[in-house]
């Protein structure tokens, strides 16, 4: 059992280090964050929750303890990974959306919201080339500022967008 927590904490402290990387990343490149509170986000942090499970069972081991809070760390970071808009694209989950990627757009409000719709062109590593859908949330009152950015970073590629379900 201790091999195995053991690898596990290898494991946990790996993907520590690399979030860390992201959350940095992350903060140097968006300009106007995305809405934070999701339903998401929310059943993550429930999940980070349940890494003191094993408390329960009266499991109180060195290994098991370091184990269950450095996977509740590492939960916790992913869902402190955010999405916005910043001066060279989009962040999505960690990852960098460059304005040249996108083929189009549409900025909506949606209730109290403001979402960007947009379709991304990606070539994976064996040059296969797929469009994906992607919605970002924004503040309602953050809607003339990103569509102006918008405008002006990719304004040509404007189109009448329906939201994918």
């Amino acid at each position: 059992m201790e091999i195995f927590n053991l690898i596990l904490l290898v494991f946990f402290a790996a993907a520590c280090v690399w979030l860390i990387r992201i959350l940095l990343r992350q903060k140097k490149a968006i300009e106007i964050y995305c809405c934070f509170w999701t339903a998401s986000r929310i059943m993550i942090l429930i999940a980070a929750s349940l890494c003191f499970l094993p408390f329960l069972a009266l499991d109180f081991s060195p290994m098991t303890v370091l184990r269950s809070v450095l996977m509740a760390v590492v939960i916790i970071m992913f869902a402190l990974i955010s999405d916005g808009l910043g001066s060279d694209g989009f962040m999505y989950m960690g990852s960098a959306v460059p304005f040249d990627a996108i083929t189009e757009y549409d900025v909506k409000e949606v209730k109290n919201k403001c979402k960007v719709v947009m379709t991304v062109k990606e070539v994976d590593k064996k040059g296969k080339t797929s469009l994906t859908q992607l919605t970002f949330d924004f503040k309602k009152e953050q809607k003339d500022e990103v569509a102006n950015r918008l405008k002006a970073a990719i304004g040509k590629k404007y189109r009448r967008m329906k939201l994918e379900r």
